[in-house]
């Protein structure tokens, strides 16, 4: 358990919550909850806690090794130990143009609105829980301690959610509450191992059933899952904007094949990522990853860069270190650039003609 929580903290940030959650439940388990008598020469309150240091010290080392190797990978590689958080690529500057609508505007420093949009995005993924609950009331089980453990497990990732909107740092997409279903899906051995009657085995099976149908139905409401909803749309090729994007991101990258197969261009990673994809020649591209891709930004021809393709600035999903340092690059051009050519004016290429001196404009 401890290093599945180590190895979940590099997949999603919500593992914290999540193993908070749980060293939690561990403390009620061991003092509330569990029989195993003290030493004769030890208290047994001492005792338990001795345990429950023990168990805590196990779940909980593992991932805070991971958040210590998480940061200061960043403050290596970085030079920021917080860049996750604060960087030009952090969730937060990813959002940021997104949080204008109104939606999202009215949840920040406002938890109820916060908490009420977050309640309707987890009763989605919620009736395996609820058949747990009908079946721990049935069994005269619901007054327990493992009830409040498994509540606290199933709302931590969701709270997260709820502090992030309140701050103005997520959008809450639907996918961010479905960490819920499995939690309660892998209660439901233990539960059912409680169970006396056999027949009450069907009521999780019901709710399973009804998890399908209600998510088969909000996955095709864009108004309740709009990012979801449009994956699925373009899955099945009814195209929509996204799709006519991808086709431009096509047609630059042929286009840069055809006449600039050889020609060093600078470029960022987190708005062309598909032009990257779909050129011929992608190792004449100088990119975000490359080790000297801010040097190149502040002075491109010492670094050997002939071309610069830059995205239209202002677009919610649109985030490029080099709209930041040349803010008036793409509307205006500079002394030290020469445009060669508009694709549909929402990229551009320009052709570097001097140095810019190292003086970012």
């Amino acid at each position: 358990m401890s290093f599945a929580l180590a190895l979940a903290f590099w997949c999603r940030y919500e593992a914290v919550p999540f193993a908070f959650s749980m060293a939690i439940g561990f403390v009620i388990i061991t003092m509330l909850v569990s029989r195993n008598a003290a030493p004769p020469n030890e208290g047994n309150i001492r005792y338990k806690w001795s345990r429950a240091e023990g168990i805590l010290t196990i779940i909980v080392t593992p991932i805070c090794y991971s958040i210590i190797l998480w940061v200061l990978f960043n403050m290596i590689i970085m030079h920021n130990p917080l860049y996750f958080l604060n960087g030009d690529y952090s969730n937060t500057a990813q959002i940021q143009g997104h949080l204008s609508s109104a939606i999202y505007v009215a949840m920040v420093n406002a938890p109820v609105k916060a908490c009420i949009f977050a309640l309707k995005k987890i009763l989605v993924f919620s009736a395996p829980l609820i058949t747990i609950l009908i079946l721990k009331l049935i069994n005269h089980r619901l007054w327990r301690w493992d009830t409040l453990i498994l509540l606290g497990l199933f709302i931590s990732i969701p709270m997260l959610q709820v502090i992030m909107l309140i701050k103005g740092t997520t959008l809450g997409w639907l996918r961010y509450f479905m960490y819920v279903l499995p939690v309660a899906v892998a209660w439901l051995p233990y539960e059912l191992s409680k169970v006396k009657r056999k027949w009450l085995f069907i009521i999780p099976i019901m709710g399973m059933v009804a998890n399908f149908l209600i998510l088969s139905y909000v996955i095709t409401q864009p108004s309740i899952a709009p990012d979801e909803n449009t994956f699925l749309k373009n899955s099945f090729e009814h195209h929509n904007q996204t799709y006519y994007d991808e086709k431009q991101f096509s047609d630059i990258a042929g286009y840069l094949d055809e006449n600039y197969p050889n020609s060093n261009i600078l470029v960022d990673s987190f708005s062309a990522y598909l032009i990257i994809l779909k050129t011929q020649f992608p190792k004449r591209l100088y990119i975000s990853s490359d080790y000297y891709f801010n040097e190149a930004i502040s002075d491109p021809q010492k670094y050997g860069v002939s071309y610069i393709l830059i995205p239209k600035p202002g677009s919610s999903s649109v985030i490029s270190v080099i709209n930041n340092a040349y803010p008036n690059l793409f509307e205006h051009g500079a002394e030290w650039a020469e445009l060669v050519k508009d694709f549909g004016s929402k990229w551009r290429l320009y052709k570097v003609i001097r140095r810019t001196g190292g003086n970012i404009q």
